[in-house]
């Protein structure tokens, strides 16, 4: 059943943002998407019966909230209007900032 659910979620999104990704690749076992854009950026979300939830960008994962959505859709419209280069470039920096924090932070103690 959730099989099901969550290739249906991958095929509504594919739908409808085909042109603005690079590739889409499914992981059934573990419930994961790992897209790249256009730009090359990679992203990977993993889906559970609650919703999705962002692993992480361009493999880094440190500052993420680990907020669950309750589509593909809403979680990308959520943390912007548009799935494109300054969205993925925001998180990135905001990424940057929070391990310069921590390592400005362990480096002190």
């Amino acid at each position: 059943m959730e099989t099901r659910l969550f290739i249906k979620e991958y095929n509504s999104f594919y739908k409808e943002n085909k042109e603005k990704l690079k590739s889409l690749c499914i992981h059934l076992e573990s419930y994961t998407i790992n897209i790249v854009t256009l730009e090359e950026k990679e992203i990977l979300v993993e889906w559970s019966i609650l919703g999705w939830t962002i692993i992480s960008v361009a493999g880094k994962t440190n500052g993420l909230k680990k907020k669950t959505y309750e589509s593909l859709e809403t979680l990308l419209k959520h943390v912007s209007l548009a799935f494109d280069e300054q969205w993925i470039g925001n998180l990135l920096k905001k990424l940057l900032k929070y391990e310069k924090r921590n390592r400005i932070l362990n480096y002190v103690r």
